[in-house]
């Protein structure tokens, strides 16, 4: 179980980045990694990969 920094989430060609064993480690790495600005036009996300299956952040 993981959480990955997902660029072009939801779209074809969907990338992933690294993995972080919590949230706010993958969160405080995205914003140090992107700006607000490159976040929404890169479509980057956070996504968690669990027993079920993937799913992304709100």
């Amino acid at each position: 179980m993981a959480y990955v920094i997902v660029e072009k989430s939801g779209y074809v060609g969907e990338t992933d980045g690294p993995d972080f064993k919590d949230y706010w480690a993958a969160l405080n790495a995205m914003q140090a990694q992107y700006t607000p600005d490159e976040i929404d036009a890169l479509h980057v996300r956070i996504a968690y990969d669990g027993p079920e299956g993937r799913t992304y952040e709100v």
